[in-house]
């Protein structure tokens, strides 16, 4: 019970007993740093050299870049930078210094006319990959609540931002090396300016509470669109690339051909892939999306991203839902696939 009342004094103290009234400041939205992110984070040892992707319209002759842990900050040495002629994202390699506590530590660029963008939890630095390790899966969240935009009581409810607060504190307690969670972390992607309900500022918030890096995938609620709520159609994508990446997906350049937010990163001998699931609830870009997930595009780049990881590699891939049932994970020689959208606690993984 003590915990319950905890949980419920902070998040009281976060966002208010009426969170509607309480007039919430926007969360922390990308400008700079495109990846790592608090969503899709960096796990480095000592020595490494990690590459930072930054957007910016200036012409960069001097890049800075830092850690930040309480309130100090530590210096990264800059190796290179260029500009991918593709994105047109910058791409910054630095070294992670040796001797620094291992924890995870928030990221800070600055251009060389002084533009300064920080990326919280984007960066665990560990000792060394573990041969043998555990992660955790979380999904369907549906922050900060399950009741919906035409129930008059959902704009005063935080219950779920409760539960998964009780749920974080477990989670730091176990301490595994990530968090995976697969989508639907809120419950309607438009309710972040509607009524000044920021969703997506507060599950943004309850995210940086985990100790550990968590990667995240969208699901259908995050960025489907719903017909009730009174918002333009493609309000809920806009508002993921406004804060977990990229807004490059609304106009890709010439060459990039992705739509969606796919990415992976490897752990030891295991490689992991995320791809962005979807329900099309509010028809916007049908001719890209269609009704619901997968795209064409997509699978070509699962199949292309799996291929680079090459044939020794453990295979993992997590996802929200296969709404389609695209996704052969025999024909794929996948080792492992998580997903959530059950909302029970079987037929997540094969």
């Amino acid at each position: 019970m003590w915990r319950y009342i905890a949980a419920f004094l902070i998040i009281s103290f976060l966002f208010g007993n009426n969170r509607v009234n309480a007039q919430i400041p926007i969360g922390d939205t990308l400008t700079i740093i495109q990846k790592p992110i608090l969503n899709i984070p960096a796990i480095v040892e000592p020595g490494d050299t990690l590459t930072i992707f930054c957007k910016t319209d200036i012409i960069n002759s001097k890049w800075k870049a830092n850690l930040l842990l309480n309130k100090k900050e530590y210096n990264l040495k800059v190796i290179s930078y260029n500009q991918d002629a593709t994105t047109g994202w910058w791409l910054l390699k630095v070294k992670i210094p040796d001797k620094l506590l291992y924890e995870l530590y928030d990221l800070k660029v600055v251009t060389h006319s002084n533009e300064t963008d920080v990326s919280k939890d984007a960066v665990r630095i560990i000792p060394r990959e573990r041969k043998s390790f555990y992660f955790i899966q979380i999904t369907d969240l549906h922050l900060p609540t399950h009741k919906f935009y035409e129930d008059s009581t959902a704009k005063y409810d935080t219950s779920e931002l409760l539960d998964f607060y009780k749920v974080i504190e477990d989670i730091n307690l176990i301490n595994p090396e990530f968090v995976l969670l697969t989508g639907d972390l809120v419950n309607e992607g438009e309710l972040e300016e509607l009524d000044n309900r920021r969703e997506y500022t507060m599950a943004q918030r309850m995210l940086t509470y985990l100790d550990v890096p968590v990667y995240l995938t969208a699901g259908n609620h995050d960025i489907g669109g719903w017909i009730p709520t009174p918002e333009p159609d493609g309000t809920a994508r806009r508002s993921w690339w406004k804060f977990f990446g990229w807004d490059i997906l609304d106009n890709p350049p010439s060459g990039y051909q992705e739509y969606t937010q796919n990415y992976s990163f490897d752990y030891g001998n295991v490689h992991f892939t995320a791809l962005e699931s979807y329900d099309n609830y509010d028809k916007w870009r049908s001719h890209i999306y269609g009704n619901e997930s997968f795209t064409t595009s997509q699978l070509q780049w699962l199949q292309n991203d799996l291929n680079r990881a090459g044939n020794n590699a453990k295979k993992v891939l997590f996802y929200h839902y296969d709404f389609k049932h695209e996704i052969d994970l025999n024909a794929l020689n996948v080792d492992m696939a998580l997903w959530g959208h059950t909302h029970r606690e079987i037929g997540m993984f094969q």
